[in-house]
């Protein structure tokens, strides 16, 4: 690899250490020197990815991480050993008198999540040194980026991947120059499709977001109950009656492989169904007429209400009137018995029916007497 980036694969085994130990900067004989500076040098026991790599190599380890063989920051700035921090914590010692340079390590995200947060980046700041910074990708916010500040906060304009540069020069002119590369996830933008408003205690609802290949899903509803799975693109809901203290919506959170989620509500409007409290049976003499209170609860949708007898010649319909919350019963005169009076309550979610018994008592009318003008009475 190469700055994070495999240059080349090969299927040979890992040769075993030679006895006379390891080398670095030249072969075990002393020959084939290398040409460069070294920094941080790491020796792992695993096998490490690409995206490990680069997650970790402007990044001081703690020496304590798993798989880590041998860690040398190369921080001593003078003499001739090298210490390795790492658990096996040895020693390297040179073989020759190197020549120490300071180093300038920056700090600051590297792998992260488009939005519209501002990110910091830093160095530990140095005597009479000022610092010079530049950035791609995003725009630098702090007002000190081209003066002797050792810090700046950047916000990242789009998704990519990304440098932040700096230039320490110290008070005699010399120019330290470092970099880190940044990448700038997407973030996903998850949707929701579904009914926004159902019935209570509907069943099986679906409720769905596009696929995206690699994304995780994680669902939760208020209101209802997740019948199915909740981690994948789609879920089946099962509503309760209208929540008191809570409105009621499908929440989707929406994670990609970097680790970037969005969360995403949909609200949903549960309809309260038409209903009718038990009515007793009423009982009224003949010839009379009777008003029965109704307790109707509205529903949220147009309700269609219709009320039957069913003697008709008793109580013919249309003598039958409701009147809000009042149902005027008027039975035909000089008739008695009983009729059963059903009320029936539609909306767009149900049908309630709720019954009850009208009884007509007989009385024992006084007799009467219509004379003719031609009648002849003895």
């Amino acid at each position: 690899y190469l700055n994070g980036t495999a240059q080349t694969t090969a299927g040979n085994p890992v040769p075993a250490m030679p006895d006379g130990g390891l080398a670095i900067g030249q072969d075990i004989n002393g020959t084939n020197n290398f040409a460069g500076r070294i920094d941080e040098l790491r020796v792992w026991s695993v096998a490490r990815s690409a995206e490990q790599i680069r997650q970790t190599m402007y990044t001081t380890l703690s020496g304590q991480e798993s798989g880590l063989a041998a860690y040398y920051p190369l921080n001593e700035g003078h003499g001739t050993i090298a210490r390795d921090i790492s658990i096996y914590a040895g020693i390297a010692t040179f073989s020759q008198s190197p020549i120490w340079e300071s180093s300038i390590r920056l700090d600051g995200m590297q792998e992260l999540c488009y939005s519209e947060e501002l990110f910091s980046y830093s160095v530990q700041p140095a005597a009479g040194t000022s610092y010079f910074w530049s950035v791609d990708g995003g725009i630098i916010t702090t007002t000190t980026a081209t003066s002797s500040a050792n810090g700046i906060t950047v916000q990242w304009i789009t998704t990519g991947s990304w440098t932040v540069m700096l230039d320490a020069v110290s008070e005699g002119g010399c120019v330290v120059t470092t970099s880190i590369n940044v990448h700038v996830h997407p973030v996903p933008n998850p949707s929701i499709s579904g009914s926004e408003t159902v019935c209570a205690y509907t069943t099986d609802v679906l409720y769905s977001s596009p696929s995206v290949t690699g994304h995780t899903y994680s669902w939760d509803v208020y209101g209802g109950s997740i019948t199915s799975s909740s981690t994948s693109n789609s879920i089946y809901v099962t509503w309760g009656p209208p929540p008191v203290k809570v409105h009621p919506i499908v929440l989707l959170t929406e994670t990609t492989p970097d680790g970037c989620s969005a969360t995403i509500g949909f609200p949903v409007h549960i309809n309260t169904p038409a209903a009718v409290a038990e009515i007793e049976d009423v009982t009224i003499s003949e010839d009379s007429t009777v008003v029965v209170e109704i307790d109707i609860t509205e529903a949220d949708t147009e309700m269609i209400i219709s009320v039957t007898s069913g003697n008709i010649a008793l109580l013919p319909n249309g003598n039958i009137n409701l009147d809000g919350t009042e149902l005027f019963l008027a039975p035909v005169p000089d008739m008695y018995g009983s009729a059963l009076i059903t009320l029936t309550i539609s909306d767009s979610c149900s049908t309630t029916v709720q019954t009850f018994t009208l009884v007509v008592l007989p009385v024992n009318d006084a007799p009467s007497f219509v004379k003719d003008d031609n009648q002849i009475v003895d």
